[in-house]
């Protein structure tokens, strides 16, 4: 492939023991070698722009939260046809808008969101006690705003087409509720409970 002699690309892989996003992301920072981190997830198509979107939005002191545009279709093709004329995939300057919602931790999720690698490693990555679907984003998100920065919105700007999947069983979901209740009731956690991210 032509991009590959470009783009350092490192696979990075680990045992399908269940739903581990926190671990496998917790992968990834401790390998990228790149001062800058772009989450997504695996089944999301990318417009162009994106990742010049990100870095162009990106600042010291911010964490990007994307938006996502959730396709009925599960290929890129009849999604992308779907999605075309979405409002969500709308580019517009907002400015100062980007910032309002500074600590609204429940706007972010790790299908599109930024930040640099150093944030990341204060806070000791993703906690990996969250076992199966649901909430280790949340809990990463509170404690990088408890860390010092805040959130940017990166919506009309870099924003993905979520494809359509088979439902993800969240029978572990109450269990990673309640771990994410027991860090909202502790303003004083920062740091990642379980990672194989130590002190850097």
């Amino acid at each position: 492939m032509r991009w590959s002699t470009h783009i350092p690309i490192k696979h990075i892989w680990q045992p399908n023991n269940g739903f581990r996003a926190a671990a496998a992301r917790n992968l990834a920072i401790i390998k990228a070698r790149q001062p800058y981190l772009i989450f997504i997830d695996g089944d999301c198509v990318l417009p162009p722009k994106f990742v010049e979107s990100h870095l162009r939005l990106s600042s010291q002191s911010k964490i990007l939260s994307g938006g996502r545009y959730l396709a009925r279709a599960n290929s890129y093709n009849q999604a992308k046809d779907e999605s075309k004329n979405s409002p969500k995939l709308w580019s517009l300057p907002l400015g100062a808008l980007r910032d309002v919602e500074a600590k609204k931790w429940t706007v972010a999720r790790t299908c599109n969101l930024s930040m640099y690698r150093e944030m990341a490693l204060r806070v000791k990555g993703f906690d990996e006690s969250y076992i199966g679907w649901g909430r280790e984003d949340s809990d990463f998100v509170v404690r990088l705003i408890r860390s010092g920065v805040t959130l940017r919105s990166a919506r009309f700007a870099a924003t993905v087409i979520h494809l359509k999947h088979d439902f993800v069983s969240r029978v572990n979901l109450s269990t990673n509720d309640a771990k994410l209740d027991s860090l909202l009731a502790d303003p004083s956690r920062v740091q990642s409970r379980q990672s194989r991210i130590g002190e850097v």
